[in-house]
């Protein structure tokens, strides 16, 4: 019986070609994720913000509400509190229904201190998480560093005991 098969220069042809396609597929990939990477952020993430960290109170539940000025829902009556070891001079906060903007405050916060501020809101929205991303001044490089990584997810909708009384 003869045994019939790929002759040897087909089978390095396509072995070859298989080789190539492969490569071609992983290249791809490693440029997409390298296209990903960013140094810079990763630079930003350094030594300062691991002692941040934030937290927040209601200092007086009569100043919690919901106002409408201009016709924008702005939650007014948190206080962010700089419960790190660094001075906060400003936020990120991204809202339900906004895009992540820049918040400065009046004087930097330092540690222990606080500071009521006021966060624009789409209050139609189920999502009622707002994120609030420190950014603390590296001293060395004269610098502002965003600590993505160190973010106070906040749920105003559990701040009220009543979902009707939250309205100003």
């Amino acid at each position: 019986m003869k045994k019939k098969g790929v002759s040897p220069l087909l089978a390095a042809v396509l072995l070859i070609a298989i080789a190539i396609a492969l490569g071609a597929i992983v290249s791809n990939f490693l440029i997409k994720e390298a296209k990903k990477f960013n140094p810079e952020e990763l630079a930003q993430q350094s030594v300062y913000c691991e002692s941040v960290n934030l937290g927040y109170k209601v200092n007086d539940a009569e100043d919690l509400c919901i106002g409408h000025p201009s016709g924008f829902d702005i939650l007014q009556g948190v206080n962010i509190t700089n419960k790190g070891s660094f001075a906060i001079q400003g936020f990120k906060i991204t809202a339900p229904g906004f895009n992540s903007r820049d918040y400065p405050v009046t004087n930097a916060i330092n540690p222990g201190g606080g500071e009521i501020i006021e966060i624009q809101i789409n209050n139609d929205l189920d999502d009622k998480k707002i994120k609030i991303v420190p950014i603390v001044k590296d001293l060395e490089k004269n610098q502002n560093i965003v600590c993505a990584d160190r973010a106070l997810i906040m749920d105003y909708g559990q701040l009220f005991a009543n979902p009707e009384d939250q309205y100003c």
